[in-house]
C-alpha cells in the first residue's frame, strides 16, 4: 500500500478527460462508503443540486479525491456524527465562469488552526499510522483538472472541505 501510494503521488501521467456528471460521481462514491457510515453511526445529509452542467475530467481520479476526503471525514467522527455532502453551481465573479462546488462537512473534532496551512503538504499527517499522501494526491488531482481544493474549520465543530471544478 505504501509503495502504491508513493507511485501514485509521484506519477505525472497524462489524464484522459471526458465529460462527466459530478453528481453521478458523488452518488457512486457515497454508495461505496455507505456501509462504513452505518457501522460508525454517521448520518448522511445529501444536498445535490439538480441540473448541474457536466465537467471535463477523468472521473476515476475525481472519485479517488472525493473518496479520500470522505474517508478523512469519517475517521474524524469515530463516535458517530453527521456528514453533509453538497453540490452547487457557483459563478466566479472575476471571470463569469461557472464552477461546480462540492462541500463535504463533518461534525468531528475539527482541524487545529496550526495544522490547516500544512494539510495538503506531502507526508504531513496527524494520524498515528498515516502517510500524509491522501490530501496531497487530492490537491495534485485537482491541479491536473484546473480545479481547487481547500479546507476550513466550522464555527461550531468539524471541518468543511471544498472541491471546485469547471
Amino acid at each position: 500500500k505504501i509503495v502504491a501510494n508513493l507511485l501514485a503521488f509521484s506519477r505525472q501521467s497524462a489524464i484522459s478527460i471526458e465529460s462527466a456528471d459530478l453528481n453521478g460521481i458523488l452518488e457512486k462514491t457515497l454508495f461505496l462508503i455507505g456501509h462504513k457510515l452505518e457501522l460508525q453511526g454517521i448520518a448522511l445529509q445529501k444536498e445535490l443540486e439538480s441540473g448541474l452542467p457536466s465537467v471535463w475530467c477523468e472521473a476515476d481520479q475525481i472519485q479517488q479525491a472525493i473518496f479520500a476526503v470522505l474517508i478523512n471525514a469519517i475517521e474524524a467522527m469515530p463516535e458517530g456524527g453527521t456528514l453533509t455532502v453538497k453540490s452547487a453551481g457557483v459563478v466566479d465573479d472575476a471571470t463569469g465562469g461557472t464552477w461546480i462546488e462540492i462541500t463535504i462537512t463533518d461534525s468531528g473534532a475539527g482541524i487545529p488552526n496550526e495544522v490547516l496551512p500544512h494539510l495538503f503538504e506531502p507526508f504531513f499527517t496527524t494520524k498515528e499510522n498515516g502517510l500524509g499522501l491522501g490530501l496531497s494526491i487530492c490537491r495534485s488531482i485537482m491541479a491536473a483538472h484546473h480545479g481547487r481544493i481547500w479546507a476550513e474549520p466550522r464555527e461550531s465543530r468539524g471541518t468543511v472541505f471544498h472541491i471546485e471544478l469547471q
